[in-house]
């Protein structure tokens, strides 16, 4: 089930909550007033060693 983001321009609240359905809007947990789906970024999967990625095939540098 995925997490979305949600923002309460009331109160500037930031919170995240499991939805099936993708709901644009929540109440607040603080203010109970209507929050709006936020805009986020989503996580970046490191692949393993030989990966391709940006972050040098799954290297740390760390010996």
């Amino acid at each position: 089930m995925p997490i979305y983001e949600f923002y309460c321009a009331k109160c500037r609240e930031k919170f995240e909550k499991l939805s099936r359905s993708g709901a644009l809007e929540h109440p607040c947990p603080i203010c109970g007033e209507t929050a709006t789906r936020a805009v986020s970024v989503p996580a970046a999967a490191l692949g393993g060693a030989g990966g391709g990625n940006s972050c040098g095939g799954g290297s740390t540098g760390f010996t």
